[in-house]
């Protein structure tokens, strides 16, 4: 389920938009198509109980698609155009204290990097 915008508002991080480089010719930060980028995300948890926490997929350098693996299950990341566009990767359930979570994503053909990964306390 992907979104317009993670929270309705004008991206606060403009640094990735297009710019000319007068020092020869630009180039894109395009991902390394068929690399697996593995990340491990810490999460703490100061209440008492099991919380639930959505993680989100975000374009920084420009259109994104590829895949992710959450939970040793494979989805596609559809084409995210620019850096106002979020898609819903998993809903997790952190218990109290710390953890972490690990996933997984392979960039598309022509996609760009990075990639933002965002946490939220539902």
């Amino acid at each position: 389920m992907c979104h317009q915008k993670l929270n309705g508002e004008t991206p606060a991080d403009l640094l990735f938009t297009g710019a000319r480089s007068e020092l020869g010719p630009a180039l894109d930060n395009r991902g390394q198509f068929g690399t697996i980028y593995n990340a491990t995300i810490p999460i703490v948890n100061d209440s008492d109980e099991v919380r639930i926490v959505r993680i989100y997929a975000n374009p920084r350098g420009g259109a994104f698609a590829g895949s992710v693996r959450v939970d040793d299950r494979v989805y596609g990341i559809p084409l995210l155009r620019d850096n106002t566009k979020v898609c819903r990767l998993a809903d997790i359930s952190v218990p109290p204290g710390r953890s972490s979570y690990d996933l997984s994503f392979m960039v598309a053909g022509s996609a760009t990097t990075p990639l933002g990964l965002y946490v939220i306390t539902l």
